[in-house]
């Protein structure tokens, strides 16, 4: 649950009011544009590095 939130200015006059709907479509856009960004992270294959002969 989401509370009206008031913006201000630097003077303190109202510069927007975001809604409680408005405030929780935002924060679950958020959310599923991280989650997918971790998804891509993840399933990244690992370069493996091939050892060397040694001498």
């Amino acid at each position: 649950m989401f509370h009206e939130v008031k913006v201000l200015d630097s003077k303190g006059k109202l510069k927007k009011t975001l809604n409680s709907k408005e405030l929780s479509q935002q924060y679950w856009k958020e959310i599923d544009s991280e989650a997918n960004t971790r998804k891509r992270v993840s399933g990244k294959e690992k370069k493996t590095r091939k050892k060397g002969k040694k001498d």
